[in-house]
C-alpha cells in the first residue's frame, strides 16, 4: 500500500484531475495487495540493470490484463512463452502451450477472448543454417484466454511475424518476407509483405502491394478492409536527406485491400522505434528516441494536433515494444537494461499515465513462479 499512498500524495499535490487519478488508482489498488512495488516511479528506482526476457507486450481490451512474451532458459535454449498478468489481482500465469517451439508475439483478439501467436521449432544443432531453415517454418496459433480451443492455423508456412485479427476476427493479417536473389556474387534482396488469412475459407492472399518493404512493425487493423502499419524502406519511397546523409523514414502508412500504389504516410520519423497505432478514439500512439536515450511519448489527436512527453533519461539501451488499451489512457512498454542486443537481451517493463504525465517501472513475480493455464 505504500506505493498507492506515495503516487496518490503525488497525484493530490500537482492537482491532477480527479478522474485521471482514479485511472490510475484503480488499476494499481487490487494488486497492490499481493506486491506493493509492482509499479514504482522511475525517480526511486535503482541504476538500470538485470532484467528479464521480455520482448513483446498486448494489452486487453479492459485495460487491465496484459499478455507478455516473455523468453527463458530452459535445457539449453532460450524459449519465449505468453504470460498473462492481471493488475486486480496481481496473478501471473503462463500457458502450457506444446513443448519444442519458442513462441512469439502473442496478441489479444479484438474481443479479448482469444489470442494469436507465432511459432518456430526450437533448434537441434545449433547451427546457424539451421536456424535460418526454422526461421522460415513459421507457424501461427490461436488459443482461447482460458487455455481451450488451441489450434495451429493452416496458414502456409513461412519467414512470418506479427499477426493481428481484423475487427470481426475472421481475418487475421501478419508480415511474410522473401528474398530473391539479384545475381551471382551479390546478397539477395530481402522484403517484407503485408499477407492475410481468412479463417473461415482458409485463403491466404496478398493483403495489397507489393510494395517490397526493407521492414515491418506493428500492424492494427482500422477497420475490416484496411490496416495501419508501421513501415520501413518501401521501393516506393525516396529516401530523405537529413544532416547531409540519406535515410529512409519510419512510416506509418494505412493501406486498404487490394490497393496497388503506396499512400502518403499519416506520419513519417527517424527514430520511431515503437508504434502502437491508433486508440478508438482516432488518436495516433507513438514512441520515438533521441541519441540522449530519452523517448518520447507522442499523442496525435484527429485533428493532427501532437502532443509530446519525455521520459527521464534511460540508463542504457533502448524502446522494444509498446501497446496500448484501446481507449489510449495509458501506456505499457518494455526497454533495453543493455545496451547491445543479444540471443539473451534484458530488458524491463515500463508504465506511462497521460493522466499525470509520469512513467513508472513495471515489476512482476518470476516467472518460474507463474501458475499454469493448461491448454487443451
Amino acid at each position: 500500500m505504500a506505493i498507492l499512498k506515495f503516487v496518490t500524495r503525488r497525484l493530490w499535490a500537482e492537482k491532477t484531475p480527479l478522474l485521471c487519478m482514479l485511472v490510475l488508482v484503480l488499476l494499481m489498488s487490487a494488486a497492490c495487495a499481493r506486491a506493493a512495488n509492482e509499479i514504482v516511479p522511475f525517480a526511486d528506482i535503482e541504476a538500470e540493470s538485470g532484467g528479464r526476457g521480455y520482448n513483446w507486450l498486448s494489452i486487453h481490451p479492459d485495460g487491465h490484463r496484459w499478455l507478455i512474451t516473455e523468453c527463458v532458459d530452459q535445457r539449453g535454449h532460450r524459449i519465449c512463452q505468453p504470460f498473462l498478468y492481471d493488475f486486480r489481482s496481481g496473478r501471473y500465469q503462463r500457458f502450457a502451450l506444446p513443448d519444442g517451439y519458442t513462441y512469439m508475439h502473442a496478441r489479444f483478439s479484438p474481443g479479448g477472448h482469444v489470442i494469436v501467436a507465432e511459432r518456430n521449432p526450437l533448434p537441434v544443432e545449433g547451427t546457424a543454417a539451421e536456424k535460418n531453415r526454422l526461421l522460415r517454418q513459421t507457424e501461427f496459433i490461436r488459443v482461447n484466454i482460458d487455455g481451450t480451443g488451441f489450434q495451429v492455423l493452416p496458414v502456409p508456412k513461412g519467414e512470418s511475424t506479427y499477426a493481428v485479427m481484423s475487427p470481426d476476427e475472421s481475418k487475421i493479417a501478419y508480415w511474410s518476407a522473401s528474398e530473391t536473389s539479384l545475381g551471382e556474387g551479390l546478397a539477395n534482396k530481402r522484403t517484407q509483405e503485408i499477407r492475410e488469412f481468412d479463417l473461415a475459407t482458409q485463403v491466404d492472399r496478398l493483403f495489397a502491394g507489393p510494395f517490397d518493404f526493407r521492414m515491418g512493425g506493428n500492424l492494427e487493423y482500422r477497420d475490416n478492409d484496411s490496416i495501419a502499419a508501421q513501415v520501413y524502406g518501401s521501393s516506393a519511397r525516396e529516401p530523405k536527406t537529413i544532416n547531409g546523409e540519406k535515410y529512409h523514414l519510419m512510416e506509418i502508412v494505412r493501406l486498404h485491400r487490394d490497393v496497388k500504389v503506396l499512400p502518403d504516410a499519416l506520419v513519417a520519423e527517424p527514430f520511431m522505434y515503437a508504434a502502437a497505432i491508433f486508440d478508438n478514439r482516432q488518436r495516433l500512439h507513438l514512441m520515438t528516441q533521441e541519441k540522449s536515450r530519452e523517448l518520447a511519448m507522442a499523442k496525435i489527436d484527429a485533428q493532427g494536433e501532437r502532443y509530446v512527453w519525455q521520459s527521464p533519461r534511460f540508463a542504457k539501451g533502448a524502446l522494444v515494444a509498446m501497446a496500448i488499451p484501446p481507449d489510449g489512457r495509458y501506456t505499457g512498454f518494455i526497454y533495453m537494461t543493455e545496451s547491445v542486443l543479444s540471443a539473451h537481451q534484458k530488458n524491463r517493463l515500463g508504465y506511462f499515465c497521460t493522466c499525470n504525465g509520469r512513467w513508472y517501472s513495471v515489476r512482476l513475480p518470476n516467472a518460474d513462479a507463474a501458475e499454469i493455464i493448461e491448454v487443451r
